[in-house]
This record gives C-alpha cells, sequence and structure tokens, in this order.
C-alpha cells in the first residue's frame, strides 16, 4: 500500500514538473523572441534609420553601380515586394552617390560615409532594418517608415571586414514606373 501511495506521489511531482517545464519553455521562448526580434515602435519614433542590404543581388535586393564616366559614382540598393494590391511588384530604392550632385562636387563635399566598430551591429540590433524585416511588415509599411526619415544610413553586407562597417548615407528613391504606388500607400495609409 505504501509503494502505492509513493508511486502517484511521485507521478504528481512527476506532472507538476512537466507542467513548470512547459511554462518555462514559454516564458524562454518570449523572452529569447522579445531580445532578437526588432523593435518597430523603437523604430518608428527615430529619425535616423540603419538599413543592412545583402550586398549581392538575389530575389530580393538589387545592387547595380553605374559604369559611366561621370565623377559621380551612384550604387542603388533595391528591395524589391510582391506584396499588396493584385501581387504588383513594388521597389523600394535606396541610392548612394560620393557626391549629392556636380555643385558639392566642385565644393569637394562628398557625401556622408564612415567606418565604426563592428560591435555597433550587435547593440544596435533592435533598431536596424533588414530585408527580412521589411517583408514582414510589407512594402507599404516599410516605405512610409524609410519617407518619415530625416537620415537613412545604409549597410552593405560586402563592406563588413573584421572589426569595421561602414555607414554610408543614402536617399529613398522610387523608380518613375512605380510612382503609381504612391497614391495606393496614400490610400493604405487612410483605411
Amino acid at each position: 500500500m505504501l509503494t502505492m501511495v509513493e508511486t502517484l506521489l511521485e507521478k504528481l511531482v512527476l506532472i507538476k514538473i512537466i507542467k513548470n517545464m512547459r511554462y518555462l519553455i514559454l516564458l524562454f521562448t518570449l523572452l529569447t523572441f522579445n531580445i532578437y526580434s526588432q523593435d518597430i515602435e523603437k523604430i518608428k519614433q527615430s529619425d535616423v534609420f540603419f538599413i543592412v542590404h545583402g550586398g549581392k543581388n538575389g530575389n530580393f535586393e538589387t545592387k547595380k553601380e553605374n559604369n559611366d564616366n561621370s565623377q559621380i559614382k551612384t550604387i542603388n540598393y533595391n528591395y524589391v515586394f510582391t506584396d499588396g494590391p493584385k501581387s504588383v511588384v513594388n521597389k523600394i530604392k535606396l541610392s548612394y552617390s560620393n557626391y549629392l550632385d556636380f555643385d558639392e562636387l566642385e565644393k569637394g563635399n562628398h557625401t556622408l560615409s564612415f567606418k565604426i566598430n563592428k560591435s555597433f551591429l550587435k547593440k544596435n540590433k533592435d533598431i536596424i532594418i533588414d530585408r527580412k524585416f521589411m517583408h514582414k511588415i510589407g512594402y507599404y509599411e516599410s516605405y512610409n517608415l524609410l519617407s518619415k526619415a530625416k537620415t537613412i544610413f545604409l549597410i552593405d553586407k560586402d563592406e563588413i571586414n573584421n572589426k569595421m562597417v561602414v555607414l554610408k548615407k543614402v536617399r529613398l528613391n522610387i523608380p518613375s514606373e512605380y510612382q503609381s504606388s504612391r497614391k495606393e500607400i496614400i490610400k493604405y495609409e487612410e483605411n
């Protein structure tokens, strides 16, 4: 009789441990999700955005350098979206030029670009925007977010070396063939 009671108690204790383990696993999952996720509210409140580009051409990101003989060199970083009405293809285009225009070229004023320690990426991972984050919130939300920025700095993964990261000040553009999407963005905001 005593062994039966002991066995029953052991089973009850085991059941309690299993229930507590489920809570611990759930708590651990939520904590790690919050630690490693990007903070959309913190990003929205900022007027300076940091965005990562994969550096290579892929399905949803492209990088194109101009090859003409101009003294103003431009690199276009594109993010491609296939969301929105009727799965229309939309692009967000960020451009970096070594000079903003010919006036700045004559003055010798380079576009802001500088190197910082790679630890910046780890310390600020919750406010750094990447392709996955942009696709998670969609084209319209991504464009609205970036259009409200006073300054956008781009991090090209191709330019990350052992200890240094290059930050480049970029401009937000929408190619002319996608200007009609801006009207849809305004409609989207109104709803």
